[in-house]
């Protein structure tokens, strides 16, 4: 056997084992593309969703309570995916959805799908105001008198308090004055870190002489907390139009009473009788009235209460009257 026909030989014994290797490299080939189709290595997306959804430029939710959602997906495992959520670092739980009231909230959520492919841990604030400033105040002095156009510098005072959050730094005042209505005066104050404040305002005491309830000036206090959320409230200065008659004022103005004359006549007994009679009422009441008659005597007559004169003053608040006594009973003695 020549050289050529020895290679012949060989090469037909070789091909059958290399066919063999050429098919078991495309049956691992295939078998490892089928394994990669049925392995899922996408982890699953959570975003979240608020309702109702009242979050404004200043970062805050304005609603109370505020519920969460949180929506997780996933392509390759559309199904059984579990989230977890952790409310201001309680520990982590199961579940999708909760609840937020007023308050500033950390929550920290993700999601793992059936496969096993747990999505990175996402933090997130919620700041959740959905409550006004409270404010109080009052005016020192509240009554201006007498209306003699001077000014006079009044002290307004009060307190500012919000359930939600921090108290507010500052306050807006506006005066408004019912003689010039269109001219309003405005200004803010400072409120102290126990949510005091306190400022002084020029009002001019004067009054138009028809306006019988006086001159009002109405002085409108408002806070804004950091939540862009707004609380008011009012007073009132008066320039009174009197010190006021028969009422008395609460500065010291006094009224005055003035009572009845008081009068009585003694009654008429049996028979023919002659009567004088005499009776004044300032406090009390004289009665010196005769009877004469030529029958036997009559029965005591009597007179009529007298009524009440006396000078009565009025002071303080609700004016106290001190009226005079009431006059006393006439009395007539008939004689026989």
């Amino acid at each position: 056997m020549n050289l050529s026909s020895i290679l012949r030989a060989g090469a037909r014994r070789a091909m059958p084992a290399t066919r063999r290797r050429r098919r078991c490299a495309a049956e691992v080939t295939l078998l490892e593309g089928r394994l990669l189709l049925a392995t899922d290595l996408t982890a699953p997306v959570t975003t979240v969703q608020v309702v109702p959804d009242t979050l404004n430029s200043r970062g805050y939710y304005t609603a109370s309570p505020e519920r969460v959602n949180l929506l997780a997906s996933d392509p390759d495992s559309p199904d059984g995916i579990a989230t977890f959520y952790n409310i201001d670092n309680a520990g982590f739980v199961s579940g999708n959805t909760f609840r937020l009231t007023n308050g500033n909230h950390t929550v920290q959520f993700y999601s793992v799908d059936a496969s096993g492919n747990r999505e990175a841990t996402h933090t997130q604030a919620f700041n959740i105001d959905s409550t006004v400033p409270v404010l109080t105040v009052s005016a020192s002095p509240s009554r201006l008198f007498p209306p003699n156009h001077k000014i006079i510098r009044a002290t307004i005072s009060g307190h500012v308090s919000d359930a939600s959050g921090g108290v507010p730094n500052s306050v807006r005042y506006t005066i408004l004055d019912e003689q010039n209505p269109s001219r309003p005066t405005t200004g803010t104050a400072r409120v102290d870190a126990n949510g005091d404040y306190a400022f002084t305002v020029p009002l001019q005491a004067s009054r138009s002489g028809q306006d019988k309830d006086g001159r009002q000036y109405t002085i409108v206090v408002s806070s804004t907390d950091e939540a862009g959320n707004t609380g008011s409230t009012t007073t009132v200065v008066t320039v009174l139009h009197d010190r006021g008659n028969h009422s008395g004022t609460d500065d010291d103005g006094s009224g005055s009473g003035q009572g009845n004359t008081g009068s009585g006549d003694g009654t008429r007994g049996p028979g023919k009788t002659r009567q004088i009679r005499t009776n004044k009422g300032r406090g009390k009441s004289k009665d010196d009235g005769k009877q004469h008659s030529p029958t036997p005597a009559g029965p005591i007559g009597n007179g009529n209460q007298g009524e009440d004169k006396g000078q009565g003053k009025d002071k303080g608040d609700h004016g106290n009257s001190e009226h005079g006594n009431n006059g006393d009973h006439g009395n007539g003695h008939g004689k026989g």
